[in-house]
């Protein structure tokens, strides 16, 4: 088996995206026993998509498409990055929810909102346990939401 990287092909004419746009619409490269793994999407949108996957050890890679042969290393290095980068996206993304939560009960930490201590108790908990999501075991992927202590009618 052999790792590779590479790119979309055009469905007719079969010229790589790095040359011309797919206009008959994208492929991937024709290559004997090909197994997609896992693509750059950290880095969409982007014309040229990025691919990695394997193929049978006897497969013809000089063919246009292909931008490279690796080693089982260098095809585990690009995985392992290609999911941190996606975590570290998915991360920033909770974040903003987490901080549009929390910003939305700024008005009830106001010394002349009328909460009473024991709402005032809910609200600052909720805020915490909010402030709390990232040390979570499952974060960013899977997130408890704390109960908002606001009640809406």
């Amino acid at each position: 088996m052999k790792y590779i990287r590479y790119t979309a092909v055009d469905y007719i004419t079969r010229i790589p995206v790095t040359k011309a746009p797919a206009r008959n619409g994208p492929d991937h490269p024709a290559i004997s026993g090909l197994q997609f793994r896992f693509a750059l999407e950290s880095q969409y949108p982007t014309n040229v998509p990025m691919f990695y996957g394997t193929c049978d050890d006897d497969a013809d890679t000089d063919i246009p498409g292909v931008l490279g042969v690796l080693t089982a290393e260098e095809h585990a290095s690009a995985e392992v990055a290609e999911m941190e980068a996606r975590d570290a996206a998915a991360a920033r993304v909770v974040r903003m929810q987490r901080d549009a939560l929390i910003a939305a009960t700024d008005y009830l930490l106001m010394p002349d909102y009328p909460i009473g201590a024991e709402g005032l108790a809910a609200v600052r908990a909720y805020r915490q346990a909010l402030r709390d999501v990232p040390l979570q075991a499952g974060f960013p992927q899977a997130i408890d939401w704390p109960m908002s202590p606001i009640i809406t009618e």
